[in-house]
């Protein structure tokens, strides 16, 4: 759960930094102060990473965010296998789900219950199950 708002605060923060670029960026333009015209296409190229971060970065968390505050998580279950360990995350069924690395030791072979949030897939929960699912479909 550190990790996710660790992530949450770092967006904000780049969004915040972004901003401020953009509108130093801005008001150097306005007062003619360029030294060189591609400094004119600076705004131009920091509104673009602004909006690309707030999109793909911001808004995933924040909604990740009221949904792990409303406790509203989803699930999956799974026999955890050594392929489904990366660094960073579990790959499981073509679909990424993040983790802080020091905070979750990984045993090959357990049947596993893990929440994670919608947006971001950030594990949230890991619960051991006792038992292997049957095949039977019942």
């Amino acid at each position: 759960m550190a990790y996710f708002i660790f992530g949450v605060i770092i967006s904000l923060g780049l969004v915040f930094v972004l901003f401020r670029a953009l509108v130093l960026r801005l008001r150097i333009n306005w007062d003619n102060r360029n030294k060189s015209w591609q400094l004119y296409l600076a705004p131009v190229i920091l509104a673009v990473l602004l909006v690309w971060t707030v999109i793909s970065q911001v808004y995933p968390r924040l909604y990740d965010s009221l949904s792990l505050i409303s406790s509203q998580s989803e699930m999956v279950e799974v026999t955890l296998k050594r392929e489904n360990i990366k660094t960073f995350y579990l790959e499981i069924e073509g679909e990424r789900y993040f983790y802080c690395p020091a905070t979750i030791d990984w045993q090959e072979d357990s049947y596993l219950q893990i929440n994670y949030s919608p947006k971001m897939h950030y594990i949230v929960t890991v619960n051991k199950l006792a038992s292997l699912p049957d095949d039977t479909g019942r």
